[in-house]
């Protein structure tokens, strides 16, 4: 059921608008561009100056044929860390989550400013993801999912499940929230992040 299970991350997004599998929020500007989407049997997830968890740079020269960070052909994540012991690669996959176990279909990393990762997979669904850009981002879910939630309204007026003007998703009784990492995290926590998995 949509609303059942939303991240807490999301408590502090002002609800602009939805139409019932999709939303729109306005917030304090978190980085530059992210987005991880999933349609049928692809995934992909790009970012531009600025970084995610759930996010690792892959480069490919042709579909399916990775040469970096290592070299292999039609391979997951996990094979490829596995097969190449790369010790950056093998530390970023539980971020990734089922994506270390999805098919790296292209890719294009240009460290430190952005990055761009295609995934093939079995599909699990019509359509689902989150979105960011400066202060504004958005989520989607068709079918409706658990961790997005499903309302109708614009300009900040919300008119479906309950009518409410320009509230945050914590102010909003009717959704239940559940502690997740963040997908899209302060500047300062990846650099805290990022110093950590350096020390390791």
């Amino acid at each position: 059921m949509a609303g059942t299970a939303v991240p807490d991350w999301k408590k502090d997004k002002l609800l602009c608008g939805g139409c019932f599998c999709y939303n729109a929020y306005c917030f304090a500007p978190e980085g530059c561009c992210t987005q991880d989407n999933e349609c049928l049997c692809c995934t992909g997830d790009c970012t531009c100056c600025d970084t995610m968890p759930t996010q690792f740079g892959f480069c490919t020269c042709c579909p399916g044929c990775v040469v970096l960070p290592a070299a292999g052909c039609c391979v997951t994540p996990r094979a490829l860390a596995q097969k190449s012991g790369n010790q950056e690669l093998l530390a970023a996959l539980p971020g990734l989550g089922k994506k270390a176990d999805q098919l790296i279909c292209g890719g294009c990393c240009l460290s430190g400013a952005c990055a761009d990762t295609t995934y093939c997979h079995a599909p699990e669904t019509c359509c689902h993801g989150n979105s960011k850009c400066f202060c504004e981002g958005g989520d989607v879910a068709c079918p409706c999912a658990p961790d997005v939630p499903s309302t109708c309204g614009c300009l900040g007026l919300t008119l479906y499940p309950k009518v409410s003007c320009c509230k945050k998703l914590g102010d909003l009784d009717y959704l239940t929230f559940v502690a997740t990492q963040p997908k899209f995290p302060p500047q300062h926590q990846q650099q805290q992040q990022y110093q950590q998995q350096q020390q390791q």
